[in-house]
């Protein structure tokens, strides 16, 4: 049997491993993960998260992965995925943080940090990365998202 397979104990047919992992390693019937645990992509076995950096490849792969600096893991699904408008949970925990309006990803820490000043705001609509605004941008104070400075104005010189 390829290793990208489990058998059904059911059906007794082989299907795709996707989000299963082999029962044992001399048995390759389909095992259903629990929260948690993903499939260990050496031995195809479960096996607990190592660390909260660690998650599924994708929804419809639970295929061990870790994390990089630009992702992080969805608390719901375990799916790595990229951070954009997250942010990690601290330092050693890659989990996704929603982050508010007000607030940031810090770039080297990966945490939400409030803005240091009224320059300050979102790389875009969809990245949560601090970045300071240029001289044609502006800042929305509903989103916190850096944007065109279009037709509006600064409300001073330091805002």
């Amino acid at each position: 049997m390829p290793t990208t397979e489990c058998r059904n104990s059911s059906t007794g047919a082989n299907e795709t491993i996707g989000t299963k992992a082999w029962t044992t390693a001399d048995s390759a019937i389909c095992f259903t993960l629990n929260a948690g645990q993903c499939r260990d992509s050496a031995t195809k076995l479960a096996i607990s998260f190592a660390d909260d950096k660690t998650g599924w490849k994708s929804s419809t792969d639970a295929e061990c992965t870790i994390s990089d600096n630009h992702e992080c893991r969805n608390s719901s699904s375990n799916v790595i995925e990229p951070i954009g408008a997250n942010a990690w949970t601290s330092v050693n925990s890659a989990i996704c943080n929603v982050v508010a309006s007000n607030k940031c990803r810090d770039s080297s820490t990966k945490l939400a940090i409030s803005f240091t000043d009224d320059k300050t705001g979102w790389k875009s609509g969809n990245d949560s990365e601090c970045t300071i605004i240029s001289n044609t941008e502006c800042r929305n104070s509903s989103t916190g998202a850096n944007e065109a400075i279009g037709t509006k104005a600064w409300t001073s010189a330091d805002s």
